[in-house]
This record gives structure tokens, C-alpha cells and sequence, in this order.
């Protein structure tokens, strides 16, 4: 049984009655095995109040108890909150979805539970420091071996157990800080405008104008900025295959920013045959557009941005590809043809103009289930894998460092230009780890960080705000630095479900986790980034709207 119970009704404001009522309902009576508890904590039980903004303590239910044990099998563990008598109040499987997260200033942890459409955030404080850490220590255990189905032993080792721990806490908190921004407007560009004026041409124009066709139930599912033109790239998915879809900017000077659209094609492999991309990547200065795909997921497909088809596939010959990113960060500006290319237990430089493609390769002897690349501007590059953890590099052999997951997979990975920092995405939260030796300049793509490596930030929504804008659900998309040669990072965006957040990046850094900026929008939000040398500006795909959402210096 994964449910609350007992006091539900009464932590939800249901009052002392509706408490009573759960409790005599039809069901089975939970009786927690002594010998499956593998720790336990008293501690006093709170309640967020949203309304005054504190924690306020849920009256009635006295000195309670915080149990981890045993589930229904090696890898399952329970997460129980209990009356002194041993009556549960809150029992749940233990997972990321809980959204747990320490408060070692506060001596607690906080989590959120869900009854119908109303969503709580309780706090667990605990009366004994020793405790405290077991329990915390017992979580943050236990919630890899659940996540990744194997003894935490064989994934971390024994020094960098507390480089893992301390990820799950929630950061400082400065209550009065106000973020210095605030969100500014922004203007939809619709996809595929039933009226437009388009002058007669070929290559691109004329393909796009080639494409036009009415098809149900699109999506878009990535937006991508250029770094060499006033150009934005958004790949729409539908029922047949994919369109790419082109806008272009606002002037600099206009009121509002916003995207013009341009025109689409159809994404097509060079038979003809329609393929849905996971992935796109411009490349050599906006002169192609690189796809991956499921259909044919050994190949790289190549569109020619002059004629608006695919000219040709790229197979390295390597497997499955996962991820592709270019030599250095910026080199998307360059006529480069070099790229970088990841497979589940690989990567490699591929130069197209060779005849077997590959230039450097590196092939590891067990399968570190690799997920997504990225690059730095000196061209040294982080791994992510699906187990979590990070491997950075600066030259095609082991790994300089390797760094453990927290938990979940990677789905999408990023470095700073100047790789001192490594941005990882994962289902319900970010991974930043700084890369820079405390007692040197060196960086860990550089030099083996060990022991000394510095501790990682955990990115996660505020409890109260999932409380508030009722997310019961996170699953962040790609999260992306502010990018361009002329600014360096400040922000990072994300999204989950219908809402767009934009963290501080100077807050995150000086330890302050929770600052950050939060919208809701109408429809669910795939894709956003930042434009090229904008860090004002982020491009935004929704499931049928694409726009430029921009922030502004908060009004006094």
C-alpha cells in the first residue's frame, strides 16, 4: 500500500471529524514490521501555511515518529510518518516523487503529499542532531539503490558518500531577497499562418512553400536559436513525420520581442521517407541542420539549409547514436565540420569529408549507458549517463574525472564556456557541479578531482510553489544556460508541464538554490532556451505556440 493515512484529512484542513473518518474507513489496518525498520527519528510534524507563509504545526497529532523501512523487496524502501502508538500518519514509497529535501539549518526535511487536486508540503523536524544525520544518510541511500536497482556500494564509493548526501540539501534562504527581475511580455508566433505573402523562389522558400500540408495532432518539441543569423529553428512533430519550422527575430528596436515566421519543410531521409527527430543541431554556421532519429538511430541525417531537404546520413558506424554536439561550444559559428558524437559506450570525433567518418574514438569495456554530451569553449566535454553519473574529459582517453549520480538519469547535459560548471537535467530536478579545485585553478576536466572535488547543488522547485501552482508532477525539459560570446552565464532555464522557471545562476553559486523566477502558461511547454548573446530573451516551444518570453529589471 503506497497511500496517506490516518490524519490525512486532518492535514489537508479537513479538521478532527474527517480524521476520525479516515481512520474507521474500509481498509486494511497497516501494521509496521519491527525487524523491516531500519531507522527511526521522533521529531515534531508541520504543516506549510501558505496563507501567512510559515510552517505552522499540525496540532493534535503530539511527538511523532520518522521511519525508513524495508519494502517489498531489495531495492523498495517505505517512508512513514507515525503517531507515538504507532498509528501512520503519512506512508509512502520512497522516491524522487515525494520531492524530498533537507534542512540541516533547521534540523528537518520537508516532502509534499497529494489528496485529489489539493497539494501539501509537511516538514519533519527532528528533536535529536545524531538521529538526524542517520536518517538522512539512511534517504539518501536508499534512494539510489531504488532509483538505479543496484547496492549504493557498487555505484558510489566510500569517500564521496558525503559528496552525495549533502545534494539534498535545499540550500540558504534569504527571506527578504527580491529576484532583481521580473517577466516581461512576450508576442506568439503561430507555426504555419494560414495567411502569408511569399515571394517566388527556390532552395529553402520554395520547399517550404512545397510542404504546406494540414496535419492532425502537432506538437512542437524543440526550439534552438542561431548563433550566426536573426533565425530560430523549431522542429514540430506530427502524426506522418516532422516539419522545420523557421522565424526570424523583431528588429532590436521593436516594442515587443517576438518571432516572424519564415516558412517549414518537411523532414524527410533521402528516399523521401518522413522520420520523427529526437534531436537537431544547426551546424557550420547555419549551412546545415543535423538530425537524429529513432528510424535509423546509427546515423546522423544531414539537411542542406540552401535547399531545405536532407542531402545525405553520416553513419559512424558505431551503434545507437544518444547525443551529438559540436567541437567546442560555440563552433556552430564556425565552418567546422568537425563534431562530437556519443553512443551508450562510446565517443568520438567524426569529420564527414573522411570516408570512415570517425577521427578519434574511445570505446569503454562496459557500458556506462552514456546519454548526452556537451562541450566547453576549449573544447574539453562532459558525459552524462542514464545512471546519473558525469565523466569530463579534454582528450580522447579514460576519463579525467567521474563524478557519481544523485539518483536519476541524465536526460540532457551543459557546460559553462569556460567549463567551471556542469549543468545536468534530470526527471525531477538539476545537477550543478562545480569543477573548479578549491585549492588550485585547475578544473576536473583538467585534473582528477578526488576527495577534494566541491560539493553539488540540487536544483529543485520551492515546496510551496508546487503547493501553490498545483504541480503534481515535475519532468524538467532540457535545462540551458544564457549562451553567447559577449555575456557570460547569469541564468538557466527550464520547464515542466505548463510552467517556465528561470533560476538565478549568481544566487545558485553563492549557495542560495530556491531563487528563482516562475511562470504559468496555458499549454504544456517542450523546449526553451536562450537567444544568442540575449540573456533577456528565451525562446519558448509549447505544444502549439512558439515565442520569445522575456524578463525585465524588477519596477521599485
Amino acid at each position: 500500500m503506497d497511500s496517506l493515512y490516518s490524519a490525512v484529512g486532518y492535514l489537508f484542513g479537513a479538521g478532527a471529524e474527517a480524521e476520525e473518518e479516515v481512520q474507521s474507513a474500509d481498509k486494511p489496518e497497516i501494521v509496521i514490521d519491527p525487524e523491516s525498520i531500519l531507522c527511526q527519528a521522533e521529531g515534531d510534524l508541520y504543516k506549510y501555511d501558505s496563507r501567512n507563509e510559515e510552517w505552522a504545526e499540525v496540532p493534535g497529532v503530539g511527538t511523532v515518529l520518522c521511519m525508513i523501512t524495508e519494502g517489498d523487496d531489495k531495492f523498495t524502501t517505505k517512508f512513514i510518518i507515525s503517531r507515538a502508538n504507532g498509528k501512520p500518519i503519512v506512508y509512502k514509497m520512497l522516491d524522487d516523487n515525494l520531492q524530498l529535501r533537507f534542512d540541516a539549518a533547521t534540523n528537518s526535511m520537508n516532502w509534499l503529499v497529494y489528496s485529489a487536486d489539493q497539494c501539501e508540503v509537511l516538514q519533519f523536524v527532528f528533536n535529536d542532531q545524531k538521529v538526524e544525520t542517520t536518517v538522512k544518510r539512511t534517504i539518501a541511500i536508499k534512494l539510489i539503490e531504488q532509483a538505479n536497482q543496484i547496492d549504493f556500494a557498487k555505484i558510489v564509493k566510500e569517500d564521496e558518500e558525503s559528496w552525495v548526501i549533502k545534494s539534498h540539501e535545499q540550500g540558504k534562504v534569504e527571506e527578504n531577497y527580491m529576484e532583481v527581475e521580473e517577466w516581461g511580455e512576450n508576442e506568439e508566433a503561430e507555426f504555419d499562418p494560414e495567411e502569408y505573402e511569399e515571394e517566388e523562389v527556390g532552395g529553402f522558400a520554395k520547399a517550404a512553400a512545397n510542404s504546406r500540408v494540414v496535419v492532425p495532432q502537432e506538437f512542437n518539441r524543440e526550439v534552438d536559436d542561431s548563433m550566426s543569423h536573426n533565425r530560430a529553428y523549431v522542429l514540430r512533430l506530427n502524426e506522418m513525420g516532422a516539419d522545420l519550422g523557421l522565424f526570424k527575430h523583431h528588429e532590436k528596436f521593436a516594442d515587443v520581442s517576438g518571432l516572424d515566421y519564415i516558412g517549414k519543410v518537411k523532414v524527410q531521409d533521402t528516399e523521401g521517407n518522413d522520420f520523427q527527430p529526437f534531436k537537431m543541431m544547426p551546424h557550420q554556421r547555419d549551412q546545415k541542420v543535423l538530425f537524429l532519429t529513432d528510424k535509423e538511430p546509427d546515423v546522423i541525417s544531414v539537411m542542406d539549409m540552401h535547399k531545405g531537404t536532407i542531402v545525405e546520413q553520416w553513419a559512424p558506424g558505431r551503434g545507437k547514436l544518444k547525443d551529438i554536439a559540436p567541437l567546442t561550444k560555440y563552433e556552430q559559428s564556425t565552418d567546422n565540420d568537425l563534431i562530437k558524437i556519443a553512443t551508450t559506450n562510446s565517443y568520438a570525433t567524426i569529420d564527414p569529408r573522411t570516408k570512415e567518418k570517425l577521427v578519434e574514438e574511445f570505446q569503454m569495456k562496459t557500458n556506462p549507458k552514456f546519454s548526452s554530451i556537451a562541450t566547453t569553449g576549449l573544447g574539453q566535454w562532459a558525459i552524462g549517463s542514464s545512471d546519473g553519473s558525469i565523466r569530463l574529459y579534454n582528450k580522447t582517453m579514460r576519463a579525467k574525472s567521474k563524478l557519481p549520480g544523485l539518483g536519476a538519469g541524465i536526460k540532457h547535459i551543459e557546460v559553462t564556456e569556460d567549463g567551471k560548471w556542469v549543468l545536468a537535467t534530470t526527471k525531477t530536478y538539476l545537477v550543478l557541479v562545480p569543477t573548479e579545485m578549491p585549492d588550485s585553478f585547475k578544473l576536473g576536466f583538467d585534473v582528477r578531482m578526488g576527495k577534494k572535488k566541491p560539493s553539488p547543488f540540487r536544483l529543485r522547485l520551492r515546496p510551496r510553489d508546487m503547493a501553490n501552482f498545483g504541480i503534481k508532477e515535475v519532468d524538467f525539459t532540457a535545462a540551458k544556460f544564457n549562451m553567447g560570446k559577449d555575456t557570460e552565464e547569469k541564468w538557466i532555464v527550464t520547464a515542466t508541464g505548463n510552467h517556465i522557471i528561470k533560476w538565478n545562476f549568481d544566487r545558485v553559486k553563492k549557495g542560495f538554490l530556491q531563487d528563482y523566477l516562475i511562470c504559468e502558461r496555458t499549454s504544456n511547454v517542450s523546449s526553451g532556451g536562450f537567444r544568442f548573446n540575449r540573456a533577456d530573451e528565451m525562446l519558448i516551444a509549447e505544444t502549439d505556440a512558439v515565442y520569445c518570453q522575456t524578463t525585465r529589471n524588477r519596477i521599485p
